[in-house]
């Protein structure tokens, strides 16, 4: 799953920011129906966002709360159906806050033991700080996306999780559309029941559909996450971004640093 999958939390590309939150872990085995209410708050330095900037170097937080339906349609074919709202939160000052809006609806396939494949849909809004209807909307996109991930068992607490997603944003404002390709790749090494470790990379390239922008961005991650119990978990992360565009004002070259707390509860 690519890193920042979690995310269109705040956008995945150059002039957004860049979310330090590894993808949930998917189980190889689809669960049972479920309804789940997940909340998350995060802090984490050195990330980038532009409206109209290039770039804004801050120490930023964000919260959010989710609530995610995950019903099996058969034995290997899963329903996922999302509900989130969220803050951004800028030390640097209020003038950069925002808050967010998703949905999302996906059908998660598993092709064999090792293959899963994944269609879905999500929305995401972006606005100044505060939901009135006259807050400033900063960003609304609607983006269709196909992931393919095959998973394999190295040794004894090593899995390799190779990823490919292809997915097309239709935004508002338009210079925001764009058709991305992903390609990368996650090595996880359990040290213990309760303690994850993991390396990641990925390749993104950036075709924008409305402006004359391309973007090649790498990725790479280190985190470690350690559960508290069944529902509550904290992890560490530290993510690299560098690559280039087709646009000189932009310098894609960014260092992030940050942890992050979560909840994830079974409603039923």
């Amino acid at each position: 799953m690519p890193i920042d999958e979690q995310e269109e939390t705040s956008g995945d590309s150059l002039g957004e920011v860049i979310p330090l939150t590894p993808a949930d872990d998917e189980n190889d085995e689809l669960p049972s129906s479920i309804v789940q209410l997940k909340a998350r708050t995060a802090s984490f330095t050195n990330s980038s966002i532009a409206l109209k900037e290039p770039e804004i170097s801050d120490n930023i937080s964000t919260a959010s709360v989710a609530l995610e339906a995950t019903p099996n349609l058969t034995s290997s074919t899963q329903l996922i159906a999302s509900a989130e709202a969220g803050i951004i939160r800028f030390s640097r000052g209020a003038v950069f806050d925002a808050d967010t809006m998703k949905f999302g609806a996906a059908v998660r396939q598993r092709l064999n033991e090792k293959i899963f494949g994944q269609l879905g849909w999500n929305y995401v809004q972006l606005k100044n700080r505060g939901f009135n209807l006259d807050d400033k909307r900063l960003l609304q996109q609607n983006s269709v996306y196909l992931n393919l991930e095959y998973k394999e068992s190295l040794a004894e607490n090593l899995y390799i999780n190779p990823f490919y997603q292809f997915k097309a944003r239709f935004a508002d404002p338009t210079d925001r559309s764009r058709l991305s390709h992903t390609l990368g790749t996650e090595l996880k090494y359990n040290l213990a029941s309760n303690v994850e470790t993991a390396l990641g990379y990925q390749l993104t390239l950036d075709d924008y559909t409305k402006i004359s922008r391309f973007d090649t961005i790498h990725r790479l991650k280190a985190d470690v996450t350690y559960r508290i119990n069944q529902a509550l978990f904290v992890t560490g992360l530290v993510a690299y971004q560098f690559g280039s565009s087709s646009d000189d004002a932009l310098d894609p070259e960014n260092l992030s640093v940050g942890i992050e707390f979560g909840l994830d509860l079974p409603l039923f």
